[in-house]
């Protein structure tokens, strides 16, 4: 467990587990990245929380796992939200080919999703 005190969008000051955060968004054009992760309090996992940290995201692999773009939707939609369907996950590195080989499709000039794939703006 990676403990790091962040500011979350709300303005507090808490602990979070760096090491089980999540990509909500991002925006390269900005260097914003907006993550969620629980808050640690005494050892233990409360509540989870959202913040941002400058930098940018760079790894198509990251881009598509961000939580807010429908080609991750689709992803998950086409397993019926369950990623045992598969387990040595052949649909994810074909997925993965696809964005990297038409990223000018997926990716505006900065790297940030083109707006008709953001599911959450």
């Amino acid at each position: 467990m990676k403990i790091m005190n962040v500011v979350n969008t709300c303005g507090d000051r808490v602990q979070v587990d760096f090491d089980r955060k999540s990509i909500i968004s991002y925006s390269n054009r900005e260097c914003k990245v907006y993550y969620a992760a629980h808050v640690v309090e005494n050892g233990k996992y409360t509540e989870p929380t959202v913040f941002c940290i400058s930098g940018t995201v760079d790894s198509i692999e990251e881009r598509i796992d961000t939580l807010n773009n429908m080609v991750r939707l689709a992803y998950y939609r086409g397993l019926n939200n369950d990623l045992s369907a598969d387990p040595e996950r052949k649909a994810w590195k074909m997925l993965v080919e696809e964005v990297t080989e038409n990223q000018d499709k997926y990716f505006d000039e900065y790297g940030d999703w083109k707006e008709e794939y953001v599911i959450i703006g």
